[in-house]
């Protein structure tokens, strides 16, 4: 994407090419929100990072040339704390999109997601150094649990419960209470 610069809303970059991404659904919202504000004010009371929804996250790319390779743009994604001053003395405050891979990257299954996509960018988020991904499925009322030990990913029901250890210390939720009990 040469001269490429910010990524709108609703895409994201691969390769060097712009994909376009379908708006959410209602129940992909309802989720995103019920994780953003669980997560959120854990994150806030402790002071531990920043939480974001739908923000791009330049994953490859050259800032000095205004050249963008590699863009995601997660449903909800964490950032440590030092890692967000990090970025922020490096590069402004802010400073359009984030040019770091997120400690965690949460995706919510649409029913226009294909599962080759969903699968390379949960590859492409481990390969550039994301700790942590969730892979939500409202239909079937999974999460699939990825860290770049298990990249085949752990399965968890609806009867389990999702913990954020050691991304997001000590936060957990009941499996059933992201999709609505």
């Amino acid at each position: 994407m040469e001269g490429g610069g910010e990524i709108e809303w609703g895409m994201c970059a691969a390769d060097g090419e712009i994909i376009s991404t379908t708006p959410r659904q209602r129940l992909q919202s309802r989720i995103s929100k019920t994780m953003f504000l669980s997560l959120d004010r854990w994150v806030a009371d402790r002071s531990i990072g920043e939480v974001w929804e739908e923000t791009p996250y330049v994953l490859e790319g050259d800032k000095a040339r205004d050249w963008v390779s590699r863009v995601r743009e997660p449903d909800v994604s964490f950032i440590s704390r030092e890692r967000v001053e990090a970025h922020n003395a490096e590069h402004g405050p802010d400073d359009g999109s984030w040019w770091l891979a997120p400690d965690l990257a949460v995706e919510i299954i649409s029913p226009t997601d294909r599962y080759k996509d969903i699968e390379e960018k949960i590859a492409e988020y481990l390969r550039f150094g994301v700790r942590l991904v969730w892979l939500l499925n409202p239909h079937r009322r999974t999460v699939h649990v990825y860290t770049a030990d298990n990249p085949g990913g752990l399965l968890l029901d609806e009867n389990a419960t999702l913990s954020g250890d050691p991304v997001v210390p000590g936060w957990s939720i009941a499996v059933k209470d992201i999709f609505g009990g």
